[in-house]
């Protein structure tokens, strides 16, 4: 069942009600009887995300996605990607719990629409202004909260180990015409996406790859803080949208939450970010190499 919800949190993401989705699944209609529906704000998602709300106080959200099941770069794939990293995840980090799952049709020139119903993770994001009260907090949460994922066991962790993978998706993509530069950061909106892939490539960094378990998308909205400890400090209480999590160099999620801690807090916030990690001197070629992987995304 939906756990309780927490009011903070939820008025934080809520937004304006939404008609129930059409010819739901049996599993997923069972699932969801009774329940009010709203829109989630905020979300960058390709799929429908709706947040649910029972009389009694429950609350679940439920994706959908639409694609053929067996193209990667669906909607429904993805969603299928975030319900296996959910299962590997659970019994390591506070993720959301799976309530219900069905898969997008599988045949690859079929399209049909894949289902997730998640119990929430505890938490609201770290873009609510309630968790910027204390600056120094937030930044320690957010350090300490990345840092554990960083230290949690290679060995039966997701798939797409390195950066190869995600340099060939990134091809992939550019290729079947998925990348539009009008959604580039200001800084690359200049160049074409051919172009800007071959900037990609020439910009990556030399040497050996420091792998570890990575979020992949580590942004402050995926990223959800609430009290915690004997003294109820601000710490990292949950991690969601993981469909990109896996195996690459730390950086990939240092460069990610970098970016989104300077836009919502202050670029004067990542020196002590580093620090609090405990990276004295970050590498800055790493850095702007994933924040351009990035766009691609």
């Amino acid at each position: 069942m939906a756990p309780l919800a927490d009011a903070g949190a939820l008025a934080f993401v809520q937004g304006p009600p939404v008609a129930p989705i059409d010819d739901l699944p049996a599993v997923i209609r069972d699932a969801v009887a009774g329940s009010t529906w709203s829109s989630v704000t905020g979300s960058l998602s390709d799929a429908r995300v709706d947040l649910l709300r029972w009389p009694d106080g429950r609350h679940a959200f439920l994706k959908s996605g639409r694609g053929p099941g067996a193209d990667p770069e669906s909607t429904a794939a993805r969603l299928a990607l975030e319900h296996a990293r959910l299962g590997w995840l659970a019994d390591h980090l506070p993720v959301p719990a799976v309530q219900a799952w069905v898969p997008a049709d599988g045949e690859a020139g079929s399209t049909g629409t894949a289902h997730l119903l998640m119990s929430p993770a505890p938490g609201a994001p770290a873009t609510d202004p309630a968790n910027h009260q204390d600056p120094d907090a937030l930044i320690l949460a957010l350090a300490s909260g990345l840092r554990r994922v960083h230290e949690l066991p290679l060995d039966g962790a997701p798939d797409s180990r390195g950066v190869e993978p995600r340099l060939d998706r990134a091809r992939s993509r550019v290729g079947r015409g998925l990348v539009d530069r009008r959604d580039f950061e200001p800084a690359y909106a200049r160049f074409s996406a051919e172009h800007l892939i071959e900037l990609l490539v020439d910009a990556r960094p030399p040497g050996p790859e420091d792998l570890v378990v990575v979020h992949g998308d580590p942004t402050l909205a995926n990223l959800l803080l609430g009290p915690a400890g004997e003294r109820g400090e601000l710490a990292m209480t949950g991690y969601v949208d993981v469909d990109r999590s896996g195996v690459a160099d730390r950086y990939l999620d240092l460069a990610i939450i970098a970016r989104s801690l300077a836009a919502n807090l202050s670029p004067e916030a990542l020196g002590p970010f580093f620090h609090a990690y405990g990276i004295e001197a970050p590498e800055l070629l790493k850095v702007d190499f994933y924040v351009l992987l990035d766009e691609f995304s």
